[in-house]
C-alpha cells in the first residue's frame, strides 16, 4: 500500500532494529496528529534532507516499517532528457545547485563563466609577468639596452577559488 503524507521534521538515527544511522522523517500521514517515523530511502551516491512540507510517497513494508520512496520539495523540474540537478532548498527555492548537463558540461550555480585549472594558468602567468619583468628595450643605437622602469607587481593568487577542485 502507498501513501502520501507532508514532512514534519527529520533527524538521523537507528531505524528500530537497523545495523546504522539512516534518515528519519516525521510525515503528517492522515492528519495534524497522525505524525510517524518513515526511513527515507535516497538513491545511491546521494543524500537528502528534504525541507518540512514537502509531500514524500511512502510505501509500508511491515506493520512498524515505513520507507519514504520519492519527495516532491515544491521545485519545478527543469532539466532535459539525461540530465540530473543536484540542489539546496532554503525559503522554499534554490539556494544552490549543480547541472549535470547531458553534453557532459557541469554548472556550478549558473553558467556566466568558465572554471580554469588554476595551477596551469599560475605557471604560464608567472612565466608572462617574468619575461616582461625581464625584458629590454633598446635605446639609442650607440647605448645599451635598458630595463623598462615599471616592474609587473601583478599578482593572480586571489582569484584562486579553493572550495572548487577540477581533474
Amino acid at each position: 500500500m502507498a501513501l502520501i503524507g507532508k514532512v514534519t521534521g527529520s533527524r538521523i538515527a537507528k531505524n528500530k532494529d537497523g545495523a546504522g544511522n539512516v534518515r528519519l522523517l516525521q510525515v503528517e500521514i492522515t492528519t495534524p496528529e497522525d505524525i510517524q517515523t518513515v526511513e527515507l530511502i535516497s538513491g545511491g551516491g546521494e543524500e537528502y534532507n528534504p525541507p518540512n512540507d514537502s509531500l514524500v510517497l511512502i510505501t509500508q513494508v511491515s506493520d512498524a516499517w515505513k520507507l519514504g520512496i520519492g519527495i516532491n520539495d515544491g521545485i519545478a523540474p527543469s532539466m532535459d532528457e539525461g540530465e540530473r540537478k543536484i540542489y539546496s532548498i532554503a525559503a522554499a527555492a534554490i539556494s544552490a545547485y549543480i547541472n549535470l548537463l547531458n553534453d557532459g558540461i557541469i554548472e556550478i550555480n549558473g553558467n556566466s563563466d568558465f572554471a580554469v585549472r588554476y595551477n596551469a594558468l599560475k605557471t604560464a602567468f608567472d612565466q608572462l609577468k617574468s619575461d616582461y619583468n625581464a625584458h629590454k628595450h633598446p635605446t639609442a643605437a650607440t647605448g645599451p639596452p635598458s630595463i623598462p622602469d615599471t616592474i609587473s607587481t601583478a599578482d593572480m593568487s586571489p582569484s584562486k577559488v579553493d572550495e572548487v577542485k577540477l581533474p
